[in-house]
């Protein structure tokens, strides 16, 4: 508010402008405009600082009445009236903030007491509007310095606002953005995107979000966004009456997805193709195996084991033992260890019985994953198909146990052959001498 109010009063009767003058600018030293036509107030250079409207109510204009709502909706207003009383009026719909004096006017102060009265309920409002001015400002600030693309639109899509982000990002400057379609930075391919998507949502009063690529007009630079859009509708009728979107610059963003995929495309590729088993374990509630090798799917011969929701050998095709012969819980796999204890477990032999019976005999390596922080993520471990040398290592035993047993054999065929051996040389030399009796010649086959 100014420092003195501002008032307008809209009455032709000289006696209320009289009145009015007397009350308003000699009593109270209001800055008071008289106006004889609604048409003199409206054009007035002070319309829109005014704080309070004084009107008859049943003022006449070119023989039409002339409504509060004709005149100006949003500032307080005090109606006078001589043809209707206080009660018919109140019955009245009226959306301003207004208050009611019958004419001819009951005192001076019962009268400067109501202006009174609205003046402070408008000096409220100023300082409302105010506020709200500044947060206006404030968010319009914002929106010009933001990193982001803010762009509005009429609704066949001609720009009428840009901000320096936009307007760096698609090479237009503020003096052309009246004459740029939105269209004109949307590539070709990505256009029918938007007729046949994004229109239409917007057009159903929903917002569109989805990534599209733009093209600077000046230097040919594409650019990927992601996009949300929405409409600004008419308060009243909720009808909408501009485009509006905010675009976030995802080039980076897409670069890095693209390398992401690639690696991970590579990741696939040696999962497929490695000689031995990898599995990655985490416990997301429940334990699962969230990646897994071809080799590590051929070893178990279950190839779904990758995904499973819950890992329990309940719901898997295979189980695992000892070398004892010891059914284990999935809890006792070596990466699943390596996750809840930090173990790094090395060769660590354990026999994988598949459902068609078949036995495979494996050897598993395991360490826990850990992220930057050092948390445990995961366990990783490896697993190799130790069948074929198990079966070798069996094979060997069993021979080294044949030798050991024939050697064994031959040599206490030896001993008994050395002892015979022994027993005839001292015959041979006893008999020489004489002294071998029959007896002893008999036993020995002489």
């Amino acid at each position: 508010m100014a420092n003195r109010p501002i008032i307008f009063v809209l009455d032709n009767d000289p006696a209320v402008q009289e009145f009015t003058k007397r009350i308003l600018i000699d009593d109270n030293g209001y800055d008071v405009h008289m106006f004889n036509t609604a048409e003199d107030l409206l054009s007035h250079e002070l319309l829109d600082r005014v704080d309070l409207l004084i009107m008859d109510i049943a003022f006449k204009s070119g023989g039409d009445k002339v409504s509060y709502i004709d005149v100006c909706t949003d500032v307080p207003t005090l109606f006078t009236s001589v043809s209707i009383d206080d009660t018919t009026f109140r019955n009245l719909k009226c959306d301003a903030v207004y208050d009611f004096i019958p004419k001819p006017f009951p005192s001076d102060a019962l009268f400067s007491n109501r202006v009174k009265l609205l003046l402070k309920v408008s000096s409220k409002i100023h300082e409302k509007d105010k506020k709200i001015l500044e947060e206006t400002q404030k968010l319009a600030e914002i929106v010009r310095h933001s990193s982001e693309l803010v762009n509005l639109a009429t609704l066949d899509g001609q720009m009428i606002f840009l901000n320096e982000a936009g307007s760096k990002m698609l090479g237009i400057t503020q003096e052309e953005v009246e004459h740029i379609n939105i269209m004109d930075v949307i590539l070709g391919h990505h256009q029918d995107l938007v007729m046949n998507d994004l229109l239409p949502a917007l057009m159903e009063n929903r917002t569109w979000e989805g990534d599209l690529k733009y093209r600077n007009l000046k230097t040919g630079v594409i650019t990927d966004v992601h996009v949300m859009a929405f409409t600004i509708k008419d308060v009243n009728t909720g009808k909408p009456l501009f485009l509006a979107n905010v675009s976030l610059d995802i080039t980076e963003r897409k670069l890095v997805e693209k390398e992401k995929e690639r690696i991970n495309n590579l990741f696939e590729a040696v999962l497929e193709q490695v000689p031995f088993g990898i599995d990655v374990v985490e416990k997301n509630g429940k334990w699962r195996i969230v990646k897994s090798s071809n080799k590590s799917k051929e070893i178990t011969g279950d190839p779904n084991i990758e995904g499973v929701t819950e890992l329990n050998f309940d719901n898997c095709t295979f189980d695992v033992y000892d070398l004892s012969g010891r059914l284990i819980d999935a809890e006792e796999l070596p990466g699943i260890r390596s996750f809840l204890y930090d173990e790094y477990i090395d060769n660590e032999e354990l026999v994988v019985v598949r459902e068609d019976g078949s036995e495979v005999y494996v050897s598993f390596k395991s360490v826990p994953v850990k992220d930057k922080e050092g948390n445990t993520v995961a366990g990783l471990q490896v697993s190799y198909d130790i069948t074929d040398y198990k079966l070798m290592e069996n094979t060997l035993k069993m021979q080294q146990i044949s030798l050991r047993d024939e050697i064994e054999k031959r040599l206490a065929t030896w001993k008994e052959d050395m002892s015979s051996s022994g027993a005839r040389t001292q015959y041979r030399i006893k008999e020489l001498s004489g002294v071998v009796d029959k007896k002893i010649k008999k036993s020995i086959g002489a």
